[in-house]
């Protein structure tokens, strides 16, 4: 007698109906999918749905801005808004931002997308030339950490996102300080090792090799901390800078 065995159609037909379900899904949720698409839109669906730029026009725009190849990381829509982090593929540590905005709801043209790219890019410039200064002034292994932030505003504009404009590290800090539309500031944060280094710390000597010295000609800040101290309690002086010289110290 002849046992029933199942039927292994109803299993392929399965089989099948779930990959076409998948397929299927994937068309609805992935309409704007690209060659090269990394899948780094955090929300697809409102993307498409806003109709902001694809990836590749967004990289298309960078590297037509900035004259070399990025990457991104990841793209946030939201309804009025969206934003994003990418990367120069020639520095992949080097990470920024992008932003969009649009108060009328509306679809805005990519020539709209604001990033702070050269902010990250004057950080890191200014970075090398003050990190072997501060190396020959306390000594190399007293330097814990030196972190630099820098931002550049438009000067006539009540958002907080920067400008337009067209600046590289190889144009110098003097033309990034002449820039007439465009608020420019450094905020220098030095951690040394050990707290009795603090006390041979002189802010105005400080500040003078930063501003004259390094001929960094930005309006901004120094703290200085020791390794096992709270940023609350690092010492602090702002400075103003006119015509590359210190105009004014605020202790």
């Amino acid at each position: 007698m002849k046992k029933n065995r199942p039927s292994i159609r109803p299993i392929i037909l399965t089989l099948v109906l779930g990959l076409l379900c998948l397929a299927m899904a994937g068309s609805l949720l992935g309409c704007s999918v690209e060659e090269g698409d990394v899948g780094n839109v955090i929300d697809r669906a409102l993307w498409d749905m806003r109709g902001y730029p694809s990836q590749q026009e967004i990289l298309d725009h960078l590297q037509e801005k900035y004259g070399e190849d990025f990457e991104l990381v990841s793209l946030n829509p939201g309804a009025r808004f969206f934003q994003g982090i990418a990367f120069p593929r020639s520095n992949p540590e080097l990470h920024f931002s992008l932003e969009m905005h649009d108060e009328d709801g509306n679809p805005a043209p990519i020539e709209d997308m604001r990033d702070d790219f050269q902010a990250r890019l004057a950080e890191q410039y200014i970075h090398d030339k003050l990190l072997p200064l501060f190396q020959q002034q306390f000594g190399t292994a007293e330097i814990a950490n030196l972190r630099i932030e820098v931002a550049l505003y438009e000067r006539t504009s009540d958002t907080r996102f920067p400008v337009d404009f067209e600046w590289l590290p190889d144009d110098g800090l003097d033309a990034l300080a002449a820039e007439e539309e465009v608020i420019a500031s450094a905020s220098v944060n030095l951690m040394l090792e050990s707290a009795s280094s603090l006390d041979t710390v002189n802010l105005e000597q400080l500040t003078e090799l930063i501003v004259v010295d390094a001929e960094i000609p930005l309006n901004g800040d120094l703290n200085v901390r020791a390794a096992d101290q709270e940023p609350i309690d690092a010492l602090h002086i702002s400075w103003a800078v006119e015509d590359g010289q210190i105009r004014e110290l605020n202790p």
